[in-house]
């Protein structure tokens, strides 16, 4: 009765794409806030690197400055 019916194929694969949709954002805000909040800190000049040269020679320093000194959960500050 309902096998010709678009509305039953459109909705489920409205569905999946939703739901894909929604864990590529979900992943997107775990994986790159770490670093924004890295970057925001070397750019307003908060940085926890101990000099100048370290803080402009690599984001991956200040980011495992902020886990060692404040912890881990300090690099997703800000979402919710």
């Amino acid at each position: 009765l309902f096998q010709n019916n678009d509305v039953f194929k459109t909705s489920n694969s409205l569905g999946k794409s939703l739901l894909a949709s929604s864990f590529a954002g979900v992943m997107n805000v775990l994986l790159t806030n770490p670093l924004w909040v890295a970057n925001l800190r070397i750019v307003q000049g908060n940085s926890l690197t101990k000099n100048r040269a370290q803080q402009n020679q690599s984001l991956w320093l200040e980011i495992m400055e902020i886990a060692k000194q404040e912890g881990i959960l300090q690099l997703w500050s800000g979402t919710t």
